[in-house]
């Protein structure tokens, strides 16, 4: 779970570009992530 989060925020910091070129596949995958934290907090993870 961590790393997860951790590989995608060191991509969007290190290869910014990726923001720009393919910003709908950013935003894809950024949807599991914020699912994930989502259960998380309300405990069924």
């Amino acid at each position: 779970f961590g790393g997860a989060i951790g590989g995608y925020a060191l991509t969007i910091i290190l290869a910014s570009w990726v923001l720009q070129e393919n910003f709908m596949m950013v935003v894809l995958l950024a949807i599991p992530i914020v699912l994930l934290i989502y259960l998380h907090k309300q405990g069924k993870v």
